[in-house]
């Protein structure tokens, strides 16, 4: 296993430098082929039981991780001033895949719940695994892959569509403190970038002036149609950018189609956000290949995809996602009879 930190000093400017706040983990190839054994012969189905698997799945992760490695995941969720993200390779894969799903849901080919189990052992030890209900079915793990009817939609099944930098369900009280991702197949041309920058990054390129309209709540995110179809809110109350301490703040941005700005100054700040996007050492492009993970702290790091285009011919790039939360008690009175889901 090894271990680089390509973190920076809060708040610095650092010109042509990736500012990313990452940290660099490389599986041992010892553990990763300890791992995927006993992954492959521990771990049930989460898409029947997904409470009982990620019991299975972290008594595994827990046993084969080095303690170092448990340490560095554990920094996202206890340093505030530690990395937003980590980014990890050679982690194990099952050794037979079916094809990506076409309808981005359909796993029923897949008998071994490898990649299941890594995400879920790395989501008990950032918090608990959770889902919405009207996202993905409500699915503990979810597929992440180009899907035919949706290639122009600005969602996670879209691909002709690029997606701008944005905090994932953003626009929601209950919006995920980790994001996961896990590569089972790459973009084999290359094309499909996964973006990544700070909320240091970001406010280190603003004005004095433009960063303290950043910090007030003249914004408001519109939330999926999925969601306003049940009921809730088409926008979020009124929000800040930037909420809390400056050298510790929680970011709350999402794509520019879906925020509204209340007020001429919030239009000038967002334009220059989306403007500090552009800037050298500001985002990191990540190639997604089979094993690469992606582990954000999604109220402190934003994240973006290109446009690519499929073949949809199963071979598709593929990514699984998790949503960790910390404490489930603030949702009680939504979560429903799977525990985990609201």
């Amino acid at each position: 296993m090894s271990l680089h930190s390509q973190s920076t000093v809060p708040g610095a400017r650092r010109e042509g430098a990736v500012n990313t706040d990452v940290l660099e983990i490389e599986l041992d190839n010892v553990t990763r082929d300890a791992l995927c054994r006993e992954m492959e012969r521990g771990v049930s189905s989460p898409y029947v039981d997904g409470n009982r698997a990620i019991r299975e799945a972290s008594r595994i992760f827990y046993s084969r991780i080095p303690e170092s490695v448990l340490a560095t995941i554990e920094r996202l969720v206890l340093d505030p001033e530690g990395p937003s993200a980590i980014h990890f390779s050679n982690l194990p894969i099952d050794r037979s895949l079916p094809i990506t799903p076409p309808d981005g849901h359909d796993v029923s080919g897949k008998k071994t719940f490898v990649t299941e189990g890594v995400l879920m052992g790395i989501g008990r030890v950032l918090g608990h695994p959770y889902a919405f209900k009207d996202e993905k079915r409500g699915q503990i793990v979810q597929q992440v892959c180009p899907v035919p009817k949706s290639a122009k939609q600005l969602s996670n099944e879209g691909s002709l569509v690029g997606l701008g930098m944005h905090v994932e369900n953003s626009f929601s009280e209950f919006r995920p403190h980790h994001q996961l991702l896990l590569c089972l197949r790459g973009d084999t041309e290359h094309k499909a970038l996964t973006g990544i920058a700070s909320g240091r990054a970001i406010a280190s390129r603003l004005s004095p002036e433009h960063l303290a309209t950043a910090c007030r709540a003249e914004f408001r995110i519109q939330c999926p149609p999925s969601f306003a179809a049940t009921g809730q809110d088409a926008y979020s109350e009124p929000v800040a950018i930037f909420s809390g301490p400056r050298e510790r703040a929680e970011l709350r941005i999402d794509l520019p189609e879906c925020m509204e700005c209340l007020t001429d100054r919030a239009s000038e700040t967002f334009a220059a956000i989306q403007a500090a996007f552009e800037e050298p050492g500001v985002v990191r492009n990540i190639d997604f290949q089979p094993g690469e993970a992606l582990v954000l702290a999604n109220r402190r790091i934003t994240h973006s995809r290109t446009v690519f285009t499929p073949r949809y011919d199963g071979t598709d790039r593929w990514l699984q996602r998790m949503f960790i939360i910390s404490d489930p008690w603030q949702f009680r009175a939504l979560v429903d009879a799977r525990l985990r889901v609201i």
